[in-house]
């Protein structure tokens, strides 16, 4: 997770430098041709996509039964 994050971080720094030097329109092509309106769309999608269905697939059947709601108090499990 920690080397996804770095290369979102790294997208979005990208595209801010794209976005201060030439610009992002349908008009304005970057060095290899494709527009620079491409580059929005490229930061949300994850590096490690496998990954990251198989984390969803983990936590969809996730449910607050059982669970604390938010600030509520906890108490001390006495079963063993």
């Amino acid at each position: 997770m920690d080397v996804d994050e770095a290369y979102q971080t790294w997208l979005f720094t990208h595209f801010m430098l794209v976005r201060r030097t030439i610009g992002v329109s349908r008009n304005t092509a970057a060095l290899d041709g494709v527009s620079t309106q491409v580059l929005p769309g490229r930061m949300t999608q994850p590096l490690f996509r496998q990954l990251w269905r198989v984390r969803e697939q983990m936590t969809a059947n996730w449910n607050r039964d059982g669970g604390y709601a938010p600030g509520a108090t906890r108490t001390a499990n006495t079963e063993t």
